[in-house]
């Protein structure tokens, strides 16, 4: 119990940390006057700051009212050691990547880095893990109001960001191979990774939005190395406050529903304005 109640005075800290982070930086960024913000690697555009970060917060209110909350007993919760073990893995392949992506070279080894930090490493651990007695966790089977309820939540994200907003690259519509490509290699990989497994053992560890909000900053922190090309302090800056709070809300979308599918389907559009924007 002792050890329990230290674990949980740590994910307060690491929550107030964190929170204190994200919206220190949004602050920052509204005191020095940047009210419009570059947010891709991609090219020169900018977006008014509010639309990286409000249709997040709206949408995390929206989670939390629409109903139900999946009833399930988070499996890593029953063997403590090994899920610590895999949480402080993970973690630290999270901040390998970060690290990784400032280097020299950065898209190279975005290339290399990203399927073996965040996906053969990890797979690798926990087979090794299974192998030597670890059991494979269990997930709560989906239901109709569970496939249906984060839809809400989801449209108003998508919408609010989408719909009122007006992204640069929104009517410039790649290929179906090219989008098939960016959605594997960076929603379905980063999601997997980051919330998925990270997240979720970082919930049984720290608690709930301890959890949320550490795996939201990682998730952050690894787009520094590309989207600072404007200057490192403003990168870094706008990768947290805009990544930061977005990564909360994709974060409780999965906290609280359990549905990886339409978690998929945020990421995917987030990387692809065009669905939304750019078909209307």
């Amino acid at each position: 119990m002792g050890q329990r109640r230290s674990w949980a005075r740590l994910g307060g800290f690491i929550l107030v940390g964190c929170l204190t982070t994200i919206f220190g930086c949004l602050l920052l960024l509204l005191l020095t006057g940047h009210f419009s913000v570059h947010y891709t690697a991609d090219h020169d555009g900018t977006l008014p700051l509010w639309i990286l970060t409000v249709p997040a917060l709206l949408a995390i209110v929206a989670t939390r009212f629409t109903p139900p909350t999946v009833k399930w007993e988070n499996p890593f919760r029953l063997d403590p050691p090994r899920t610590r073990l895999e949480a402080a893995w993970l973690t630290a392949l999270a901040t390998a990547f970060a690290i990784v992506m400032v280097l020299p070279g950065a898209p190279l080894w975005f290339l290399i880095a990203k399927p073996v930090l965040l996906i053969a490493i990890p797979l690798t651990l926990f087979w090794y893990l299974r192998r030597n007695g670890g059991k494979r966790e269990r997930w709560c089977p989906m239901t109709p109001t569970r496939w249906i309820a984060p839809l809400v939540p989801a449209a108003v994200f998508l919408g609010l960001t989408y719909l009122l907003g007006a992204y640069p690259e929104s009517r410039l519509i790649p290929d179906v191979q090219t989008i098939l490509v960016v959605f594997l290699f960076n929603a379905v990989i980063e999601e997997l990774f980051f919330r998925r497994w990270l997240q979720t053992r970082l919930e049984a560890v720290l608690g709930l939005w301890p959890g949320i909000v550490l795996a939201a900053v990682l998730w952050a922190v690894w787009h520094i190395g590309i989207q600072s090309h404007h200057g490192v302090g403003l990168g870094v800056l706008t990768v947290l406050a805009g990544h930061g709070v977005r990564g909360m809300f994709l974060g409780y979308l999965w906290a609280r529903y359990r549905n990886f599918p339409v978690l998929l389907l945020v990421h995917g559009v987030i990387n692809a304005p065009f669905l939304l924007t750019g078909l209307l």
